[in-house]
């Protein structure tokens, strides 16, 4: 099986904890945090995309996987088509 390799920029949702002056959030707010990440394309959905870092040659096992709302991406780039590497 062959898949498509990605890189994803997403957006990732941050936390504080602690007290803060509301001045924090109303002027331009902590910055949010940008990840990148690569992977082979497991899942690809109008809802969501999952990326994996290994799979089994037929497919049954993923390992290390990351499910992403699409809400959260900024943008999706083909690294590469399946091919074999």
């Amino acid at each position: 099986m062959k898949r498509r390799v990605v890189e994803v920029e997403w957006v990732d949702a941050q936390a504080s904890s602690g007290w803060h002056g509301r001045a924090r959030y109303e002027d331009n707010g902590p910055a949010m945090p940008v990840n990148v990440s690569v992977g082979y394309v497991i899942k690809d959905t109008p809802e969501e995309v999952i990326i994996g870092q290994s799979y089994e040659q037929n497919g049954a096992l993923v390992a290390d996987s990351l499910q992403l709302p699409r809400s959260y991406i900024r943008r999706v780039t083909t690294v590469r088509r399946g091919r074999s590497i």
